[in-house]
């Protein structure tokens, strides 16, 4: 009886100290000084990718920052400059949403 409580102890106290990493992005070019650069316009824009991130304890996957980025660059553009990063987390009951967002200026790099 009580190598059983252990073993359930020992059990739930692995589930809750579980944790993972994941990579966030894949980027060319990633600068927090000022750099110059030659580019022809700016048009502010914004981005984001959301996920489920959990469901019932289960993991299911984080957003993507790249996808992210990709998202506010759409086809007006090859890159952000001026770019801010956001990331907020949603818990209900069954689950938690995960987002990442950016903003920035969308440019087209000779």
């Amino acid at each position: 009886m009580r190598g059983t409580r252990i073993f359930l102890l020992l059990v739930a106290g692995s589930v809750w100290s579980a944790g993972c990493s994941y990579r966030l992005g894949d980027f060319t070019a990633l600068s927090s000084k000022n750099v110059p650069l030659k580019y022809d316009a700016s048009t502010s824009v914004k981005g984001d990718d959301c996920k489920v991130v959990n469901f019932l304890g289960f993991p299911l996957g984080p957003p993507s920052l790249e996808d992210a980025v990709d998202d506010a660059v759409g086809t007006k553009g090859n890159a952000l400059v001026n770019q801010v990063t956001y990331t907020s987390s949603y818990t209900f009951l069954l689950g938690t949403i995960q987002c990442f967002r950016v903003k920035g200026d969308v440019v087209t790099l000779q």
